[in-house]
């Protein structure tokens, strides 16, 4: 069995991360929402977008 976190970058300045390797895939680089969606985008509209997907998912495999 493995693990693998979640990481959501929504905003943020990306230099800082140019040199990490994300989950070991050589040649891939971390993005952003707002990157992906040309706009600038706040953690409110992720939270209200994210959260009940996440619950409608999750919740099944809760004991």
């Amino acid at each position: 069995m493995s693990y693998h976190g979640f990481a959501l970058q929504v905003a943020r300045e990306l230099g800082p991360l140019r040199e990490v390797c994300p989950c070991g895939l050589a040649g891939e680089e971390y993005t952003s929402l707002s990157r992906l969606l040309g706009r600038e985008v706040g953690l409110d509209e992720v939270r209200a977008a994210l959260l009940p997907a996440l619950r409608g998912r999750l919740l099944p495999y809760v004991r």
